[in-house]
């Protein structure tokens, strides 16, 4: 599969994912999981310093570490598609940033 096409199957599956915590999805895959996962995954995509072995070692790695495979977090998705609520959900979860903390500066002297 794909760069491309992973990063669109697995956006998808993202979007469907994040309502049912606690849950299982198709595959194997908690929620739970399926968000990490996918928030790791999407770093991987964005990040420019990677070339396309790299990426691809990248997601095997971040796969690996979450005791997944791209078959189960596809099929995850393929599951949780039928519910357009919960893909928002899922969604919200996985695009959650957490900014760095603001480091103020103390008066100068």
């Amino acid at each position: 599969m794909t760069r491309t096409s992973f990063a669109v199957v697995a956006l998808a599956g993202a979007l469907l994912v994040a309502s049912c915590r606690g849950r299982t999805a198709s595959g194997g895959v908690s929620d739970s999981t399926y968000v990490a996962t996918m928030r790791e995954l999407r770093g991987v995509a964005l990040d420019t310093m990677l070339d396309s072995a790299g990426r691809a070692a990248a997601r095997e790695r971040i796969l690996t570490r979450h005791h997944v495979t791209a078959a189960s977090m596809q099929s995850a998705a393929r599951a949780l598609a039928r519910n357009p609520d919960h893909a928002i959900d899922v969604w919200r979860q996985i695009s959650e940033q957490h900014a760095p903390p603001v480091v103020k500066k103390g008066p100068s002297k």
